[in-house]
């Protein structure tokens, strides 16, 4: 099975209210087609990266509630919603 950055084509990723958990694999950010990410009601944990701007030209869609996020939220995401997208992050 190929690693989830060989994927180029994927556009989308949805494992909403899955039990896959952990700190986001940094693969996720190096996906030139993706366009809906949607984790919510997951179970990861950890601070959300910088590198989630490698997605801001590609994705549309960003759904990340109900997850065990902390830290500050990346200052980019604050510009989804500026540029027409949908973000959901919060608890």
């Amino acid at each position: 099975m190929p690693g989830i950055s060989e994927l180029q084509k994927l556009e989308e990723i949805r494992l909403g209210t899955s039990n896959i958990g952990g700190a986001l694999p940094s693969a996720l950010y190096t996906l030139p087609k993706l366009e809906v990410l949607d984790l919510s009601g997951g179970q990861f944990r950890g601070q959300l990266p910088n590198e989630i701007l490698g997605l801001n030209d590609t994705l549309k869609q960003l759904l990340l509630h109900d997850n065990e996020f902390d830290g500050p939220i990346p200052t980019v995401l604050g510009q989804f919603g500026v540029l027409g997208k949908h973000i959901s992050v919060q608890d």
